[in-house]
């Protein structure tokens, strides 16, 4: 009987955050005869049930432990005091006692591998130390995959003893693990440089995928140029380059109201309505809320140009789950942020023209092009047919499990 792949990850849907849906598109092309899922449990206010018909769909196996109220209770009140305990690395590894008795009941006879997935980094720390304490699974075949970076992410905000513990954890998992995995060479080289040569060797990269059956193409009809920007504004992601670019357009345009509206789907920003008068765009400009994650996906299909923000930045090393689902609706994009890094390749690679966060001019000229083609006859956008293919899910699917059959051979 052939042996199956254990998965472990703290992040899995229904829970509504976008590693969850990741973890899911990516290994949905493996057969699900193939691996089983071991995962923390939610609570239902966390839930985007609209993704769920696709698990079922493509997963049989799903084991979500439940959470200890206990532990629960514990981690609130180090979020209350913002406890610099939540840096070692994360909340979730006080669920580490939680997963150690699950995987003591675990049937190893039945797997040959294991993938640990993050976010949240702690479930590699968590195996690490199964792994520690266990001879049973000490020459299982391990393959950690990350998506953000750990001890030199910029945004963890670590004091230098905790880049010190950090650095060490991620370093017990570099080393320890059979395979690497990655989601851009950017982060790979902000992991691998500084380890010895021969860690490297063992890592790869995998990028974020879309589903092509979640989208349903519905084309916007209207005689306006309707952009959308689904995600949430934090830190120095904010529209307000944008928003300029907007303003000026206004100054050449008298009647822009009548020629363009911007659709902004996520979390609430306290300061996203104070932008939008700031810059005088309430005509233009409309909030809609959340939405579940298939709605984003309606959406994002539906609209003549899809907007991506992020943070300004010399080299952007981070490439979003939010681009590779634009690119699986195959509209054009306007992708603010930096001209250098993981999106701003892919942007290029599609034949669009990725922008700086500063560039407010070249915003505008852009927005104002695309006005013109909505004016003359409509918006045409190809996306190569050999560059998107590589981020679709069955072709993700099948980059894992070709890591995973190196150590049959």
């Amino acid at each position: 009987m052939a042996k199956r792949i254990l998965i472990i990850t703290y992040c899995f849907p229904p829970i509504n955050l976008p590693e969850a849906t990741l973890c899911a598109k990516a290994l949905s092309g493996i057969n699900k005869d193939q691996f089983d899922v071991v995962t923390i449990g939610s609570k239902p206010s966390e839930h985007d049930n609209s993704f769920m018909k696709f698990v079922s769909n493509h997963f049989q196996n799903v084991f979500r432990i439940r959470r200890s109220k206990i532990i629960e209770f514990f981690i609130s009140l180090l979020l209350k005091k913002r406890s610099s305990l939540l840096k070692y690395p994360d909340s979730y590894i006080f669920y580490t006692p939680q997963l150690l008795i699950t995987l003591w009941k675990t049937d190893w006879s039945k797997y040959d591998r294991v993938i640990t997935w993050s976010q949240w980094h702690s479930v590699h720390m968590s195996f690490w130390i199964w792994r520690f304490l266990s001879p049973k699974v000490t020459n299982l075949f391990w393959l950690a995959k990350f998506s953000d970076p750990w001890s030199d992410n910029q945004y963890n905000q670590f004091t230098p003893f905790q880049k010190k513990v950090n650095r060490l954890m991620e370093q017990l998992i570099i080393r320890g693990a059979n395979r690497l995995v990655f989601v851009t060479e950017e982060t790979r080289s902000l992991y691998m440089d500084k380890y010895p040569p021969e860690w490297k060797s063992k890592s790869a990269v995998i990028p974020h995928c879309y589903s092509p059956e979640l989208y349903s193409k519905q084309r916007h009809r209207s005689s306006k140029l309707l952009l959308r920007y689904l995600g949430s504004f934090y830190g120095e992601r904010t529209p307000t380059s944008l928003f300029a670019a907007i303003n000026d357009l206004k100054k050449i345009r008298p009647n822009l109201e009548n020629e363009l509206a911007l659709e902004i789907f996520g979390n609430e920003s306290p300061e996203l309505e104070n932008w939008i008068s700031k810059y005088n765009l309430k005509e233009i400009v409309n909030f809609k809320g959340h939405v579940s994650y298939i709605k984003s996906l309606k959406l994002m299909a539906s609209t003549d140009v899809l907007v991506s923000i992020d943070a300004p930045s010399d080299v952007n090393p981070f490439l979003s789950s939010k681009i590779i689902d634009y690119l699986g609706s195959k509209n054009p994009i306007i992708a603010v942020g930096s001209t250098k890094g993981a999106t701003a390749r892919l942007i290029t690679k599609i034949g669009l023209v990725p922008l700086d966060f500063s560039d407010v001019n070249g915003m505008a000229k852009i927005i104002s092009e695309y006005i013109a083609k909505k004016q003359n006859g409509g918006i045409t956008f190809t996306p190569p047919k050999n560059v998107i293919e590589q981020y679709e899910s069955s072709h993700v699917s099948q980059s894992y499990l070709k890591l995973l059959a190196a150590n049959q051979e």
